[in-house]
């Protein structure tokens, strides 16, 4: 959507307002550009849930030690969010992965 800044604000001039109303018919009127589709990134997600696997496998982890340890495994650095989410999402259903111990704890269901 295009903003009109200031065209309509002076409304007491009819040939301003009228100009004002054409500008926004032509702008109305453009199509927007088309534009590039997203770049399809690899899923990470079913990598890091092995990996998380992986590393909560021998004893229960907090999650705060899990970046650390997936990023050893990977070689790589994971953000704090794709840890909390893939365990957030993989802890719940009749699906699960992890188990949820306690508030902050997962180990692998």
């Amino acid at each position: 959507m295009v903003e009109l800044n200031g065209e309509l604000s002076n409304q007491d001039n009819p040939a301003k307002l009228a100009h004002a109303a054409a500008v926004r018919v032509q702008l109305t009127a453009k199509k927007s550009p088309t534009s590039v589709p997203p770049r399809s990134l690899p899923s990470r997600s079913a990598s890091l849930r092995s990996h998380l696997a992986v590393t909560a496998r021998d004893r229960p982890l907090q999650a705060r030690e899990i970046p650390g340890a997936v990023e050893l495994l990977l070689g790589e650095s994971v953000s704090w969010s794709s840890v909390t989410g893939t365990l957030a999402a993989n802890a719940r259903g009749a699906n699960a992965s992890f188990q949820r111990v306690c508030r902050w704890r997962y180990r692998v269901a």
